[in-house]
Parts: structure tokens; C-alpha cells; sequence
């Protein structure tokens, strides 16, 4: 009978892999600078061959970093194995608001979500659907978008959840913060607001979850994030993972998936063993408290998510991701889609750059090393695009101008195991 390897060696296996494969990396990079500096040639080789060497240190630099999430989340795993304790199951409720903003979602992807939100096993919930469909605009028919319009008051009255509306600004990060003065009991001019579900509060909600419109929790989402909150005051949000349910209907939903997958099952683990979280826009559930402290979140960037995460950083609120899928998406399905979500993350999280890097200059201290490191990466993974675009031109710069630009023997890459 075959013996059964400890468990303890198989995690020494797992970290030993990526430490391994970043010592391989640092030693091709620091050869791939040294023949980059004692070759000579004309000045357009050089400049082509030192945006190529920069290419190639953007990927080693983010390939050491994703290497370095997985050795904490290997570790992580190894120690909460051994220590963690279950969270206290709750002794009371405290009320929770359950918001979804959307902006012109299919009527059909809204109802779906509403149910499941109606459904959710806690006990003190509030639901609200913030409609942020711009009616002062044309985008289709008027007579179209009243019926939209009415669609959705229908729609909220027939499940029972509150339905809340205000004059357009500052698109979702906008009008979570108007809600959010609503619920602390201001009326402010364009605020419209519908009791659908006929409740009474007795109190202001402690707590708010933000899904998206496509978003279906399990009824039991809410329970152990409350508990873990209510344990651990000093923390501002609790991540949780996406899941793209329509996996197998496309290459393109297929491609999305596997993608968010890396991101959620390493990345977003790894970052949390740092208290370097950052928040994702949905699944999601937040103190209040701790939004209000940094003005809720920042309408200047299509990341609002991102950008108010460095806000709770920098103002010392922690932040965590709890890998356990309770939700379900779907994902893009076309092109179209796949690349305006794409885009507009990348032009957020590129637009925090300079606020990163000028923080840091002037304010060293306000991060540890690991969070700036951690948001560093995230800031600047987007530039992976010109990344891509200056190694693909090089082999053919090469082969019909003979301009070179890698300054070494081809065979030099079998010196270094790939990754």
C-alpha cells in the first residue's frame, strides 16, 4: 500500500516551486541587464532593446509578485489549519442594508437578483435597489424609457424592496453616497424615495452589502460575514470572491472566468495576509462607520472601489477577502463587453497610480512596505497592454530590419527553466 506523503511536505512542495522559479528570475534578470549594458550598439538598437529589457522586468516584477501570493496564501492556509477558531455563531442581529445599484440593467437579470436578495436567511435586512438609469437623457424612445421606469417601480413594489432615486452624479460611487445620507435621514433636493416593503426601522443599518445587478447570494451569505465583522471592530470591508456562472457558455465567458478564478483563488488571498485587501465593487459587505470616516466612496475615479480601498488604508482601517464563493455572476459573453470591462478597470486602477506614488513620496510611513508593494502591483498591472505590444513587435523588427534587441544567444533562454 502506497504511503501517504505528510501534509507538511506537501506544503514545503508548494513553496518551494515559486521561491524556486522567482531565484531562476532574478538571476535571468540581472544577466539580461549586464549584456544589456556591456553591448554596443547604434542608439535606435539600444532604445528598442531598453524598452524590451523594461518589458521583460515588468513581467519577472509581477510574476515574483503573484510567486509571493501564493507563498503567503500556501502559508496562510498552513497556520489557519493549525490555529484559527470558528467565529461565535451571532447572539443578535444587527440590521444590515442590502443595496444594488444599476444603471439600465436587463429587467429579467434585476428580478432574478431582487428574489435572491428577498430570500437571504438574515434576519434583520433592509433591501434597496438604487436605480441610477439616467431618465433626464435620451436613450431610447420616451415612451420606452417611461415603461423601463415604470417597470422597475413594478417590479420593487411586486418583491417587496425599496426603491431609491436622486439626481445623477457621479455614477454608482454617487449614488451609494446619496443613499447613504438617506439612510442617516437627509432629503436632499432630487431624493426620491419608495417604502415598498412597507418596514420601520428601528435603527440606523450598522452594516451595507453592495451586489451588483447580476449578483445571486446563497441565503445564507450574510451570517458569517456579520459575525466576523461584529469580531473584529478595526475592520472596514469583507471581501468576498466572483463567480461567473454562465463558465461554459462562450470562449469568451470561459476566458473571464478563468481569469477572475487566478485572481480570487491567489491574489486577492495573498493580498489579504497583508491587510492589503482591496474592494471589488460587489459581494461585499461594509461598515458604515468606516465609509463615512473617509467621505464614502471617491466619485473621481471609475474605480471607486479601488481608489476608496487606499482611503480606508491610509486612514488605518483593515480590510479582508474570505475565499469562499457565495455568490453567483455572469460574466461577459462578447468581445464588446469583455473589453469596456477591461478598460474601465484598467483606466481606474492606472489613474490611482500617481496618488499612490505621491503619497508615498510624502507620506512613506502611512502604509507598511507589503500594502504599498501590493497596491504598486494592482496600480500598475493595466500597463500589461504595452507590455504585450512592444514583445510582439520586436521579433519582427528583427527578422525584416535586422535590428536587434535582446543582445544575447538565443539559446541563453535554456539556461532558465521556464516558469
Amino acid at each position: 500500500m502506497e504511503e501517504k506523503r505528510p501534509a507538511s511536505s506537501k506544503v514545503v512542495l508548494v513553496m518551494a516551486a515559486p521561491v524556486a522559479a522567482m531565484a531562476f528570475a532574478a538571476i535571468y534578470l540581472i544577466v539580461r541587464v549586464i549584456l544589456f549594458m556591456i553591448t554596443d550598439h547604434v542608439w535606435y538598437e539600444k532604445a528598442l532593446a531598453f524598452l524590451l529589457l523594461m518589458a521583460e522586468i515588468f513581467i519577472l516584477v509581477h510574476g515574483i509578485g503573484y510567486f509571493l501570493e501564493i507563498l503567503s496564501v500556501a502559508w496562510t492556509r498552513r497556520e489557519f489549519a493549525r490555529k484559527e477558531l470558528p467565529v461565535e455563531p451571532l447572539s443578535s442581529y444587527p440590521p444590515v442594508a442590502i443595496v444594488m445599484p444599476s444603471y439600465k440593467e436587463p429587467l429579467e437579470v434585476v428580478k432574478s437578483s431582487l428574489i435572491t436578495f428577498y430570500n437571504l436567511s438574515y434576519p434583520n435586512k433592509y433591501i434597496y435597489f438604487l436605480d441610477d438609469t439616467r431618465y433626464d437623457v435620451p436613450w431610447d424612445t420616451p415612451e420606452n424609457m417611461e415603461a423601463y421606469k415604470r417597470s422597475i417601480e413594478e417590479l420593487c413594489q411586486y418583491v417587496g424592496v425599496d426603491l431609491f432615486r436622486r439626481k445623477w452624479h457621479g455614477a454608482k460611487a454617487g449614488i451609494i453616497n446619496d443613499f447613504m445620507e438617506h439612510l442617516d435621514g437627509q432629503m436632499k433636493e432630487g431624493f426620491i424615495f419608495y417604502n415598498y416593503s412597507k418596514k420601520i426601522k428601528k435603527e440606523t443599518e450598522r452594516y451595507m452589502v453592495v451586489f451588483d445587478a447580476d449578483s445571486n447570494p446563497f441565503p445564507d451569505f450574510l451570517e458569517p460575514l456579520v459575525a466576523r465583522m461584529e469580531n473584529s471592530p478595526g475592520l472596514a470591508f469583507i471581501q468576498t470572491p466572483q463567480y461567473y456562472i454562465n463558465f461554459d457558455s462562450n470562449r469568451i465567458a470561459r476566458a473571464a472566468g478563468l481569469q477572475q478564478t487566478v485572481f480570487y483563488e491567489y491574489i486577492c488571498e495573498g493580498k489579504a495576509s497583508k491587510d492589503a485587501t482591496f474592494c471589488c465593487g460587489t459581494n461585499v459587505l461594509f461598515r458604515r462607520e468606516a465609509l463615512k470616516s473617509v467621505g464614502g466612496f471617491d466619485e473621481s475615479s471609475v474605480t471607486e472601489d479601488f481608489a476608496t480601498s487606499l482611503q480606508f488604508h491610509l486612514n488605518k482601517w483593515k480590510t479582508t477577502y474570505i475565499n469562499r464563493v457565495r455568490t453567483f455572476q455572469i460574466g461577459p459573453e462578447d468581445l464588446g463587453g469583455y473589453f469596456k470591462q477591461q478598460f474601465r478597470w484598467s483606466l481606474g486602477t492606472i489613474g490611482l497610480l500617481r496618488k499612490v506614488i505621491t503619497t508615498f513620496i510624502l507620506r512613506p510611513r502611512a502604509l507598511t512596505l507589503l500594502q504599498w508593494w501590493e497596491y504598486l502591483l494592482s496600480s500598475t498591472w493595466y500597463f500589461i497592454g504595452f507590455v504585450f505590444f512592444i514583445m510582439m513587435i520586436c521579433p519582427p523588427i528583427y527578422l525584416f530590419f535586422n535590428v536587434p534587441v535582446y543582445f544575447a544567444r538565443p539559446d541563453f533562454y535554456l539556461l532558465i527553466p521556464e516558469k
